[in-house]
């Protein structure tokens, strides 16, 4: 079973504009709505390398690697295997030891960190956002 917070179960079944279906649209969409923050994440849409040098360069541009991750903070993620085309992946640390984040042809998951590997992901870092 994986331990929610109560702000990520209206996540799982919210209906999302198309701006907001992609990894980036759907986390600044969650840092809007439910954190009250404006951060303007790469658009993945408009092209695969592009944003992923956008999403590499988190740390300097939107936030600041933390060792402690709070409810609210990015988590980075790298892509693995087929999943290797794609680069960077990003999401919102739920607390509990997930993280809430948007999948293509899934939509809206909460996976446990120590369990990203086995949906072809792998963490990168937690970022406290600026």
């Amino acid at each position: 079973m994986i331990p929610a917070a109560d702000w990520t179960d209206e996540w799982l079944t919210r209906p999302l504009p198309p701006e907001a279906r992609s990894c980036s649209g759907f986390a600044g969409e969650v840092l809007r709505v439910t954190f009250g923050l404006d951060i303007r994440l790469p658009d993945p849409m408009r092209g695969v390398r592009r944003s992923d040098g956008q999403i590499r360069r988190l740390s300097g541009d939107f936030a600041r690697r933390t060792r402690k991750p709070e409810a609210g903070d990015g988590v980075l993620m790298e892509c693995l295997g087929a999943r290797a085309l794609h680069g960077y992946h990003i999401g919102i640390h739920a607390g509990g030891g997930c993280v809430l984040h948007w999948m293509a042809g899934t939509g809206a998951v909460l996976h446990p960190i120590a369990d990203l590997p086995s949906v072809g992901l792998q963490l990168e870092g937690f970022y406290r956002w600026i």
